[in-house]
């Protein structure tokens, strides 16, 4: 083996194990966050769930009646005792 294929191979061998490297790290960096993500999708589909029931009450005619009713009564007075 000469010296220049022997200086190719430990230059293509410390590459490798540098992208190698750099792959791992991804790899445990994504694990970790992977938790919090589930999280965060969890908490917005509550979120959006939430948000369709209110939808659906502000949308409702009996919530619209009620609404004009509550207008039409007189303000309660105090009774000064």
């Amino acid at each position: 083996m000469s010296m220049w294929t022997m200086i190719f191979l430990v230059v293509l061998v410390g590459c490798a194990y540098s992208a190698f490297e750099a792959w791992l790290k991804h790899r445990t960096k994504a694990a970790r966050v992977a938790p919090a993500d589930d999280r965060l999708r969890a908490e917005l589909d509550e979120l959006r769930t939430r948000l369709q029931t209110l939808e659906a009450i502000v949308t409702d005619d009996g919530y619209d009646l009620k609404r004009r009713i509550d207008d039409l009564e007189p303000p309660r007075s105090r009774s000064v005792g």
